[in-house]
């Protein structure tokens, strides 16, 4: 009988405590590192390091008399040495994800990722492996100090996340490594000690000088940032001085002060048209808005109302009676939109934010900077509140009507509207939320939204999707003529969706014509009065891009090899306007003469460079131009043909529509979704070249391949895994009768606790309005809880039919209960503290959790009693078939829905439950 040492519960806790805090740590760095779809797959991928530890126990020869301390303690200090390796070796690889189809060179670096990320969770699954494999009869209580160590760490992920960032998380997660082997070391003696002191001692020497701490000794400082992914709107500036401020949810970069052209969720109008003084910030290297110096002082903005964004404002203007609005903005940025609004001369602004990160850097670090926008003794102040909220859990919290609700480019965190994001899930662009905002509205309020049209190179698609989300919506309120609500106003590559309580009229549509005439912008793309079979006519004949040339300035001296400085910016400011001013008129000769005083102001070996860029930008803005206004037509009679006709005409125009424009909800909220499983074999046929894989304009639906793409490598990897080890016991005569009937159960347990784990996070981010607390919350009770569930296990014997018939008729009770109080009985309690509706989450997890910490030991205790060789091997089908879960629920509810995928893990549980094995004779005591 192998030996036990009670130091083994704190060892294994805070074992699971590090690999659930490298994970999420990972997480946030590849989010910087890469874009998301390939975030979420290095993490899948790496995560089988998990599942290939069980295969490796399973080839070693086991033997029970052999004590299992020494092991522990060592792998566990290599886990903690295997993490900082990691880290280390992260800081050598740089790939384009968005390049992958285009580039196979780029192959390389993701193979490197996945190497280097897959070392330590292989070493700590190793460790925690041999934990639950080696005590079979006390499973139930390593498993709990295993899941109350996952929870701890889930909770904690969020305090060490915004003190620390990823990079520091992850010297934490190997520090606690290095925890969990001193602990397991208690009871060893000799070489073992030593070398697990020695390990320890290495690594603490590690986590001192990655985790910065080097320097209070004299030591280099060793910290490091992750580069932003190539294509990401702050590449290349990360050694530029950026100021980082970390969250859960996403890190902030403040780039230095300069003047640079305004930048905000939308087009410039020509009176916008002009550099100011600010700040570049992002959010995780994308997401981008700006910090403006002096906002404070309102009265030098007003040229902001002279943009595509402040077009609800603008209609709003043109109404009988108070045109002092109140206004919401939802998802405040670096504050531009508060200060449009406040420009405006809105009697009140209500800004909610849902990164506290941001909400720091504009609150507090970069107050001054602001000149005190949102300082509490600024002269507007009592017109101005910022909250640090989610915009519907904002909304929902109190009775508060708004005249206007704005949300400007809004995503999901840093989710883009290309095939980069289309996993990426935003609870702001559902039929929910629109009734929710739209409840909220004073009469003849408007909701504003303003999003990529997305109209090139082919159908349009985002904003086209938005109007169908808001008809669908209005629709299901009882709205009588829903498209007489509706109207949509196209700058140039951005477009507003107003969607109004209340029929839009005359003097709005007027007045949003005749802003687009005097500002350069396209008009009325959807206008609700134009009578039926009327053409669209743009505003304008083509777009004068004279008062825009300067802002296109900077990155054409940069990519000459210039340094911009406003001498050289003045001198050859006219010459790029004349030049263009020649393209327009069709006159070769005028615009020859212009590109040569241009080049004249460089140094002769700049000239040649300078002449071609400029001869492409001003081609460039030639076509742009006369693109959108050749496009205007068509684009129009598709939103008419979406919002004209009856709902059998919508219907049929929808089903067919190239790409998937159906109105989205909280229980299917992939907005930035527009493609269909079903094309993929299209795209796979007709290759990808040729398509556009732009960071914001992509054409190729990149997420679904990377969905396909890890399902195919985990599926191979895992059946690979899984098959040999299996076929190495049977080759050395070890004893492997019901192999594939436990094979069934472990993955049905692996595939069902992902499905349940990320469908509950998921429906629980409306109800505690915050996906930080959704995550933190759901995952600490749901661990939690299944933690107790394992307790419980041990008290029946595991191979009998009563025990199946409990553990069967728990989980699925449990299912059910969660799925009916989610949908059901949680939104009634909407308007409860945040503190109660997290304890009503709390009560509602924690049946099913009890039920679902029951399985996984009782499979283990009647595997040891039947086949113990069998053990480590189960760990690894657990193992496996959990990753594979994750990708697996994200595609099913892609496809069906959160609901119904729970329903489907439900089916899961249950087959795998009917495969365990039943002992028909009771076993002795």
């Amino acid at each position: 009988m192998t030996r036990f040492s009670r130091t083994l519960y704190p060892g294994v806790f805070f074992l699971a405590f590090a690999v659930l805090l490298l994970q999420v740590a990972l997480t946030r760095v590849f989010a910087i590192m890469l874009w998301h779809h390939l975030t979420y797959m290095v993490v899948s991928i790496a995560l089988l390091g998990f599942g290939a530890a069980g295969s490796i126990l399973t080839a070693q020869r086991r033997r029970d008399d052999a004590p299992p301390d020494a092991a522990l303690a060592t792998w566990s200090a290599l886990f903690g040495l295997g993490i900082l390796a990691a880290f280390a070796a992260l800081r050598l690889v740089r790939i384009d994800s968005l390049a992958l189809w285009d580039d196979p060179a780029q192959l390389w670096g993701l193979l490197a990722l996945y190497a280097i990320t897959a070392v330590p969770f292989t070493l700590g699954g190793i460790a925690l492996g041999i934990a639950l494999t080696r005590w079979p009869g006390r499973v139930h209580r390593i498993y709990f100090a295993d899941l109350a160590g996952s929870a701890a760490g889930a909770g904690a992920s969020v305090a060490l996340l915004t003190a620390l960032g990823g990079p520091g998380t992850i010297v934490a997660a190997a520090a606690t490594a290095l925890l969990a082997a001193l602990c397991f070391a208690v009871r060893i003696a000799g070489a073992a000690r030593v070398r697990t002191l020695a390990l320890a001692t290495a690594g603490a020497a590690g986590c001192v000088l990655l985790g910065g701490a080097g320097a209070a000794f004299g030591l280099p400082d060793w910290r490091w940032h992750p580069p932003f992914a190539p294509g990401k709107d702050l590449e290349g500036t990360e050694n530029a001085g950026l100021d980082r401020l970390y969250s859960a949810t996403a890190e902030v970069e403040v780039g230095r002060s300069g003047r640079t052209a305004l930048l905000l969720g939308g087009d410039l109008g020509y009176g916008a048209a002009r550099r100011i003084e600010g700040r570049l910030v992002g959010q995780d290297g994308s997401a981008p808005t700006m910090l403006i110096a002096g906002a404070g002082a309102l009265g030098q903005f007003d040229f902001l109302t002279k943009t595509q964004p402040a077009s609800a404002l603008v209609a709003l203007g043109a109404r009988d009676g108070p045109r002092d609005p109140h206004v919401l903005v939802i998802g405040v940025g670096g504050g531009i939109d508060v200060l449009i609004a406040l420009v405006a001369g809105a009697r009140q602004v209500t800004a909610a934010e849902v990164n506290p990160a941001m909400v720091a850097a504009i609150q507090d670090r970069y107050d001054d900077y602001l000149g005190g926008l949102f300082a509490a003794d600024a002269t507007h102040a009592s017109r101005l509140r910022l909250v640090n909220a989610e915009g519907r859990a904002y909304v929902r919290g109190n009775d508060a009507r708004y005249d206007i609700i704005q949300m400007t480019g809004v995503d999901s965190f840093t989710a883009l509207s290309s095939g980069a994001y289309t996993v990426s899930e935003s609870y702001l662009y559902t039929t929910e939320a629109v009734r929710e905002f739209y409840e909220h509205l004073e009469d003849d309020g408007i909701i504003h939204y303003s999003r990529f049209l997305f109209a090139h190179p082919k159908q349009p698609r985002e904003t086209l999707r938005l109007v169908n989300v808001a008809q669908t919506a209005l629709r299901e309120l009882g709205v009588p003529e829903p498209h007489k609500h509706i109207a949509v106003f196209q700058g140039v590559t951005w477009a507003s969706t107003l969607i109004k309580r209340g029929p839009f009229t005359a003097a709005e549509t007027t007045a949003l014509e005749a802003f687009a005439r005097e500002q350069g912008f396209a008009g009325l793309l959807y206008d609700p009065l134009r009578p039926p079979g009327e053409p669209a006519r743009a505003a304008i004949a083509y777009r004068d891009q004279a008062p825009f040339l300067g802002l296109h300035l900077d990155p054409l001296l940069r990519a000459a090899g210039a340094v911009p400085t406003e001498t050289l910016r003045e001198r050859v400011e006219d010459d790029l306007a004349r030049g263009y001013r020649a393209v327009l008129d069709g006159d070769r000769d005028g615009l020859e003469a212009s590109l040569g005083e241009l080049a004249a102001a460089f140094e002769p070996t700049q000239q040649a460079a300078v002449r071609d860029l400029a001869t492409r930008l001003l081609a460039d803005l030639y076509v742009a131009s006369h693109r959108v206004v050749r496009g205007f037509d068509k684009t129009s009679a598709v939103f008419h043909r979406l919002l004209g006709g009856d709902l059998a005409e919508q219907t049929a125009f929808v089903a067919e529509y190239p790409h998937d424009i159906s109105a989205c909800t909280d229980d299917r909220p992939f907005f930035f979704n527009y493609y269909r499983f079903s094309q993929l074999a299209g795209w796979f046929g007709g290759g990808a070249a040729g398509h556009s894989l732009g960071a914001y304009t992509g054409e190729l639906p990149i997420g679904h391949l990377v969905l396909f793409a890890s399902l195919v490598q985990i599926a191979l990897l895992a059946l690979l895994m899984i098959y040999l080890p299996l076929r190495g016991l049977s080759r050395r005569g070890a004893p492997t009768q019901g192999a594939w009937r436990y094979f069934a159960y472990f993955a049905a347990l692996g595939l069902g606790f992902m499905f349940v784990e990320i469908v509950l996070m998921q429906k629980a981010v409306v109800f505690l309005g915050h996906p930080t607390y959704a995550m933190s919350v759901v995952l600490a009770a749901l661990l939690s809880f299944a933690g107790l569930g394992a307790l419980l296990a041990g008290r029946w014997r595991p191979g009998s039919a009563t025990a199946r018939t409990v553990v069967a008729v728990a989980v699925l009770l449990g299912i059910a209960w969660a799925g009916i109080a989610l949908d059901a009985l949680l939104p009634r309690l909407l308007g409860l503290s945040l503190a109660a509706r997290i304890a009503a989450v709390v009560l509602t997890i924690a049946p099913l959790g009890l039920a679902l910490g029951l399985p996984f030991p009782t499979g283990m205790r009647a595997v040891e009693a039947r086949c113990p060789q069998l053990l480590p091997w189960c760990w690894a089908i657990n193992g496996f078939l959990s990753v594979l879960g994750s990708v697996l629920c994200i595609v099913a509810s892609l496809e069906i829905g959160f609901t119904a995928t729970l329903v489907a893990a439900a089916a899961v549980y249950a087959v795998g439950l009917l495969a365990l094995p039943v002992e028909r004779t009771p076993q002795p005591s």
